[in-house]
């Protein structure tokens, strides 16, 4: 979780895939409103990238696409397609 002024502004939810591997899976990740475009969702994936290896998720709109591409993620394209939804990857 990310706090400012004990306030949660954000959050991401992840599973241990494969804790050898340091593979992640994130299900859900949320910056509030009024503090987006300020560098905090990259910030907490840049926490992430610190403790883990391999970072998958599944992104629901064009948007969020446009992030992760941004933060050096990449559609995984060995996962099957699914409509208006992109998978995606990041390894070191």
């Amino acid at each position: 979780d990310l706090y400012i002024d004990a306030k949660t502004v954000g959050f991401i939810d992840y599973r241990i895939e494969d804790e050898l591997l340091k593979k992640i899976y994130i299900s859900h990740m949320s910056i509030d409103a009024y503090y987006q475009r300020n560098g905090l969702g990259t910030y907490l994936l840049k926490c992430l990238k610190k403790e883990f290896s391999i970072i998958s998720l599944l992104s629901f709109s064009k948007n969020a696409n446009i992030f992760y591409e941004k933060n050096n993620f990449v559609e995984d394209l060995s996962q099957r397609k699914r409509k208006n939804n992109t998978n995606y990857m990041w390894s070191e």
